[in-house]
């Protein structure tokens, strides 16, 4: 493990969301890829810096929400 802290890194975080499937084309207009669908909700994932991803988050429960995760962020130094 290196630490990273006050390099140049690109950052993602990933969110994997169940969500009521007459929410779901307003998170595909946002990004969201389906991962799987199912009588009680559509998996769908999503992936961006911590600011979209929080963004995505909070936009999640206005969209019929029914179960979430949601990584930490992964990073890697950037090339010089």
């Amino acid at each position: 493990m290196e630490d990273l802290t006050g390099d140049d890194v690109h950052s993602r975080e990933l969110v994997v969301a169940k969500v009521a499937a007459s929410e779901l084309d307003a998170l595909l207009e946002r990004g969201a890829r389906v991962l799987s669908s199912a009588p009680d909700g559509t998996t769908v994932e999503f992936s961006g810096d911590a600011v979209q991803v929080a963004d995505f988050v909070d936009d999640l429960a206005r969209h019929g929400i029914v179960d979430v995760v949601r990584s930490g962020p992964v990073v890697m130094r950037r090339s010089e």
